[in-house]
């Protein structure tokens, strides 16, 4: 698997290996897909910052990221999918990471809501 998502600082224990399955630009954006998971905290010319929540065992349909830092709110774990591939992802609260642009359906397999906050760039 190509290493798609990896932490600002670097650190390994902190990376996302994640498939492309589409480019991000012909699937729908993230908010218009899920907008009850997703609150729009600030949008300029040059950022949109999301707050996203999802409760446990719930499903995101296929949407896209534009480039982004990951910022987990608190410990959770979230299933991802490419065209029919799945990757579990334990998370950490305040682990910082970085997100390529990229497709993918999620889910959440932990027994919390996942809250996340995340800095997409344009």
């Amino acid at each position: 698997m190509k290493n798609l998502i990896g932490s600002i600082l670097n650190d390994p224990m902190s990376s996302l290996s994640l498939i492309f399955t589409a480019e991000p630009d012909k699937v729908r954006d993230s908010v218009e897909v899920a907008p009850q998971n997703h609150k729009v905290l600030m949008e300029n010319n040059r950022v949109r910052v999301l707050e996203y929540r999802i409760r446990p065992g719930e499903k995101i349909a296929l949407h896209s990221h534009c480039p982004a830092v990951v910022y987990p709110l608190n410990d959770c774990c979230l299933r991802f999918n490419f065209s029919g591939r799945n990757m579990e992802q334990n998370m950490q609260a305040g682990k910082v990471m970085w997100l390529e642009p990229q497709s993918h359906g999620e889910e959440n397999t932990g027994p919390a809501e996942a809250a996340i906050i995340l800095v997409e760039l344009k």
